[in-house]
C-alpha cells in the first residue's frame, strides 16, 4: 500500500488500497472514494509534496488545506460510514454484544487497559460479538471472510501500537465532552451499495482532558476518542488519539527503541517530557512527533521548535546519551539549524574517524553537527551526513569517465569532482546554469573569497549553489542547499573551507629516507622514516629516489633485476582522481604479474613487478601501512 496525502480528519497519512481504488486512514479508519482527494495517482507515486509533512492541530485537523470545506464535509460525511463499515467488518457472524453500557465507562474503561496493558480486553470492548443483524446485504455485497479477518487483524495492530505507546503511563480521565454533533445514521438507511442498516447507529466523538503521569512526571493532555453506540451498547472503534507532550514523549521513546537500542530510548522519556512541558512546545510540534513513523520525521517534526527550545532539548538528552551509534542518532534527530546558528566557541568537536572514502573524515560535535574534513576541504553539516563515491553518468570533455564525491545531509550537500591538474574548462557552470534554468528563473552572482573565485546559483528561495572551479587543481566543487535559504543554510555555505595542501613534488623531505633493515631470517625490511609503511624482500636492493614532473610525482623505485617496486606520492587533490573508476583503469592497463596497491590516506600507489623467477606475492602479502591520521 502506497503512503498519499494527509487524512482530511486526522492529518494521519493515507494508504492506497488498490483492490478498492480508494484511500484509507487507519487511524480514522474512513475510506475516501478517490473524487475526494486531490489527484490521489499523483499522490500514490510520491510526485505531489514530496518531503513535506502535514501540519497538525492539537485535535489531529490539518492546519491549511486548499479546500478546507470541501474535505471538512467529506470527512463528516464519511466518517459515520467508515466506522459502520469497519465495526460491521469485524464482527459479523458473532452473536455476544461486548462493549459497555455507557459512553463515559467506555472512554474510563479504554484508559484503564491501556495503562494496563490489557490489549485482549480492548479487542474484546472495541464490539467483538456484535450480532450480524445490525445489517443486511444484498447477496454478493457482503464482505468476504477473509476481507473481515484483514479488518480484526488491522484494528488488533492499531490498538497493539497504542498499548506500546502507554507503556509505563498511567491516566486520570478528567471532563468529557462533545463538542460537536453526534453522527447518526438511522435503522433502515443504506450503509453502502447493497447494504442497510438493521439498528440506529451513533458516533460520538469524545473529547478528554487527561492526566497522564510518565516515569513519574505528571502532565496534562487533550484526548479523542470515537465511541460507536449500537442498540444502548458503546464500543471503542479505534485507539484514542491523544495530545499533550506525555504522548510526544511516549511515541518518540517507542519510535526511538525500535530503530536504535530499546533501552537508552527508555531514558530518554523523562528528559524529553521535562523539555517539552517546560519549555511549552507549540501544539503542531506534540502533534507531529506523536505521529512520527521514524526518527527522521522526528527530526522533521522537532525542526518547529524555536532556538531556545530546541537547546534546551539537546541539553535534555544528552545527559542520557554515550559514544554508541545509537546515541550518534539521537544527537542528530534534534535538528541544528535553529535561527541563531551556535557560536563556534560553544562547540566541542569530538576525534574524526576516517569514513573509507578517500581521505575524509567525519567527526561529531557537541551541537549535534558533524564536521567533515579531508586535506581538500572541510565543511559543517547540521546532522550525519551520507558518503559516497561513484562514476559520472557521462565522459569528460576528454571522453574519459571520472567519479563524483557526494557528502550530504538533505537538504545540504557537498560535491567534489577531481580531472586532474590543469583540466580544461568546456562550459561547465553554463550546463549547470541551463539545468537550474528547469527550475526556474536562476540568478548567478560572482564573489571571491580568501583568494578563490566564487560562484552562487540560485533558483528563488528554494535553492542555491556556490561553484567553486580550480582549473590549475584540477578540482570543481559545489555545495548547495535544496529548500528555504534560511540562516542555517547560511551557516552551511560559510563552513565549506577549500583548502591548498602542499604539493608533494616542491617538498624535499617526501619520500626521503627510505631505506632497508634487517628483518626475519634472510629477509629485509622496506621502510620510511617513520614506518608509514614496511614490506618484506629477500634481497639487498637499490634504492633511488626521483621527482618525476611528467606524472607529478615523487617516486621511490627498489629494484633487484627483474623485481621492481615503485612508490609514487601524489598531491592530495590529484588523490582524489584515483577513485574506483580511475583505479580500474590503471589496474587493467597494468603490466601482466603487476600488483597495484593504493593507499588512500597517504596518496600513494605501490607498484610490485616481479619476474618469473620471484613471484610478487610474498612482497605483497607482507605490505603493512601505520593507522592513518587525520588531516591537519
Amino acid at each position: 500500500m502506497t503512503q498519499g496525502p494527509p487524512c482530511p480528519n486526522c492529518g494521519s497519512l493515507l494508504r492506497w488500497y488498490a483492490d478498492q481504488q480508494q484511500w484509507g486512514c487507519d487511524q480514522c479508519r474512513v475510506m475516501y472514494p478517490p473524487q475526494v482527494m486531490v489527484q490521489p495517482q499523483a499522490y500514490a507515486s510520491g510526485s505531489l509534496n514530496r518531503g513535506h509533512r502535514a501540519k497538525r492541530t492539537a485535535h489531529g485537523r490539518a492546519l491549511k488545506w486548499n479546500k478546507p470545506v470541501i474535505y471538512g464535509l467529506a470527512a463528516l460525511l464519511l466518517l459515520a460510514a467508515g466506522v459502520i463499515i469497519t465495526l460491521f467488518m469485524i464482527h459479523r457472524g458473532s452473536s455476544h454484544k461486548g462493549g459497555y453500557s455507557d459512553r463515559d465507562t467506555a472512554v474510563r474503561q479504554t484508559f484503564a487497559s491501556l495503562a494496563a496493558g490489557d490489549l485482549d480486553g480492548l479487542m474484546a470492548h472495541a464490539g467483538i460479538g456484535l450480532a450480524k443483524s445490525m445489517i443486511t446485504c444484498d447477496e454478493g455485497k457482503a464482505p468476504t471472510a477473509e476481507q473481515e479477518q484483514k479488518d480484526v487483524d488491522d484494528m488488533r495492530r492499531e490498538l497493539a501500537r497504542a498499548v506500546d505507546r502507554a507503556k509505563g503511563t498511567t491516566y486520570v480521565v478528567g471532563e468529557m465532552s462533545e463538542p460537536d454533533k453526534p453522527i447518526s445514521k438511522a435503522k433502515g438507511e443504506s450503509l453502502m451499495r447493497g447494504c442497510t442498516l438493521d439498528s440506529d447507529f451513533v458516533v460520538h466523538a469524545v473529547h478528554i482532558k487527561l492526566g497522564a503521569t510518565h516515569s513519574g512526571k505528571p502532565s496534562q493532555a487533550d484526548a479523542k476518542l470515537d465511541v460507536a453506540e449500537v442498540d444502548g451498547r458503546f464500543y471503542v472503534m479505534k485507539s484514542p488519539h491523544i495530545t499533550g507532550c506525555d504522548a510526544a514523549a511516549a511515541w518518540t521513546t517507542l519510535v526511538i527503541g525500535r530503530e536504535t537500542d530499546v533501552t537508552l530510548a527508555n531514558k530518554l522519556a523523562a528528559p524529553m517530557l521535562a523539555a517539552c512541558s517546560d519549555d511549552k512546545w507549540p501544539a503542531p510540534v506534540i502533534e507531529c512527533a506523536s505521529n512520527a513513523v521514524g526518527i527522521k520525521d522526528e527530526h522533521a517534526c522537532l525542526k518547529d521548535l524555536d532556538a531556545t527550545q530546541r537547546a534546551h532539548l539537546t541539553a535534555a538528552i544528552s545527559a542520557v546519551l554515550d559514544q554508541s551509534p545509537a546515541s550518534a542518532a539521537l544527537r542528530a534527530m534534534v535538528p541544528i539549524d535553529a535561527d541563531v546558528p551556535p557560536k563556534a566557541s560553544d562547540v566541542t568537536t569530538e576525534p574524526p574517524v576516517a569514513t573509507n572514502i578517500a581521505d575524509f573524515w567525519l567527526a561529531p560535535r557537541s551541537d549535534g553537527s558533524f564536521v567533515i574534513t579531508s586535506p581538500v576541504v572541510t565543511a559543517v553539516f547540521p546532522t550525519k551526513p551520507e558518503l559516497k563515491v561513484a562514476p559520472s553518468s557521462r565522459p569528460n570533455a576528454d571522453g574519459k569517465p571520472f567519479d563524483i564525491y557526494t557528502i550530504s545531509a538533505p537538504p545540504y550537500e557537498l560535491q567534489l569532482i577531481a580531472m586532474g591538474r590543469n583540466m580544461r574548462d568546456v562550459g561547465g557552470f553554463k550546463n549547470l546554469e541551463a539545468e537550474l534554468g528547469k527550475l526556474g528563473k536562476v540568478t548567478k552572482v560572482d564573489r571571491v573569497e580568501q583568494g578563490k573565485s566564487i560562484t552562487r546559483f540560485t533558483v528563488g528561495d528554494k535553492f542555491a549553489l556556490d561553484g567553486r572551479l580550480d582549473l590549475v587543481h584540477g578540482l570543481i566543487i559545489n555545495a548547495s542547499v535544496n529548500g528555504p535559504q534560511k540562516p542555517a543554510a547560511d551557516a552551511f555555505f560559510k563552513s565549506i573551507q577549500v583548502k591548498t595542501p602542499a604539493d608533494p613534488v616542491e617538498d624535499v623531505d617526501v619520500l626521503t629516507g627510505v631505506r632497508q633493515r634487517k628483518g626475519l631470517k634472510t629477509k629485509l625490511i622496506v621502510h620510511d622514516p617513520d614506518d608509514h609503511f614496511t614490506f618484506e624482500i629477500p634481497f639487498n636492493a637499490k634504492i633511488e629516489r626521483k621527482v618525476d614532473t611528467d606524472t607529478h610525482a615523487v617516486v621511490v623505485t627498489i629494484k633487484k633485476k627483474n623485481t621492481v617496486v615503485t612508490i609514487d606520492e601524489i598531491a592530495a587533490w590529484d588523490a582524489l582522481a584515483i577513485g574506483p573508476t580511475k583505479l580500474a583503469e590503471l589496474q587493467a592497463k597494468a603490466k601482466p604479474k603487476a600488483h597495484l596497491v593504493w593507499n588512500a590516506f597517504q596518496h600513494r600507489m605501490f607498484r610490485v613487478f616481479c619476474g618469473a623467477e620471484a613471484p610478487c606475492d610474498p612482497i605483497v602479502k607482507s605490505l603493512h601501512f601505520s593507522d592513518p591520521e587525520p588531516p591537519k
